[in-house]
């Protein structure tokens, strides 16, 4: 590919002549959005060389061996030897030729350093907020994976449940489930620091299903299929399979 100088740093046309062959575009717009044309129209595998050694800067560590980049205008083969001394750096001969083609703005023929530099620096910040932003994303996506897990898991035991519960049950498993009442009343102490809160149970009829887990994680009251089928034929008033929360409260409490 051969590249032109723009006529000005803040030119773009270059876009347009910049395939994605040549590098992501995505990546392109990401860098000029950050720095100039400059930058912009760097190959993708200079670009990536770069932001290796940028990310991985470390001025207190790195500063003595980043001194001999810090001067002011320079050669070109100087630049490179400095870019190997400092990080290691090495380029091919198409991949230098196009840095130093975007690097030297006035185009006579050196390099200066000190503005290098100060762009690589800013590489390094855009490339770790990238790499922030994506383990963002990434974080976000990992979170609304768990949530539909946990919400598949419980529609699962909400079906299993349904399924199980036995209404073939005997008045000893009624005098049961009622006696885990009463016991479980007793201990409840609302105001209790280790106590949960009655949210699960305020305003809505539950399936057994539903209705088994909430007593078990707000009042610790384990309950049979036999023993949950008895009390959904004592606290559902409207016949629709569901206990009536308001019913079960108010007989829990009394």
């Amino acid at each position: 590919m051969d590249l032109e100088r723009p006529q000005s740093p803040s030119k773009i046309t270059m876009l347009a002549e910049l395939s994605q062959e040549d590098t992501p575009l995505g990546e392109k717009i990401s860098l000029f959005v950050f720095f100039d044309i400059h930058f912009f129209c760097l190959s993708g595998s200079a670009l990536r060389k770069l932001a290796y050694k940028a990310v991985r800067y470390n001025k207190e560590s790195d500063e003595v061996t980043c001194s001999g980049l810090t001067q002011t205008e320079m050669p070109p083969e100087m630049f490179r030897d400095q870019l190997w001394r400092a990080f290691r750096l090495k380029f091919t001969d198409p991949e230098f030729d196009e840095l130093v083609l975007f690097i030297d703005n006035d185009n006579n023929g050196t390099i200066n350093g000190s503005e290098f530099f100060v762009r690589f620096i800013q590489l390094a910040f855009q490339e770790r907020s990238k790499k922030r932003t994506l383990q963002l994303e990434k974080n976000r996506r990992d979170e609304a994976k768990r949530v539909r897990e946990i919400e598949q898991r419980i529609v699962e035991a909400e079906q299993k449940m349904e399924l199980e519960v036995d209404f073939d049950y005997t008045n000893a498993d009624k005098e049961s489930a009622m006696r885990k009442m009463s016991l479980a009343s007793f201990k409840y102490d609302k105001n209790h620091p280790s106590s949960l809160g009655l949210d699960g149970f305020d305003g809505s009829d539950l399936s057994p299903g539903v209705f088994k887990e909430m007593c078990k994680r707000t009042f610790n009251m384990k309950l049979t299929n036999k023993e949950v089928a008895a009390l959904l034929d004592i606290f559902d008033k409207d016949g629709d399979r569901k206990i009536s929360t308001s019913e079960f409260l108010n007989h829990f409490f009394r």
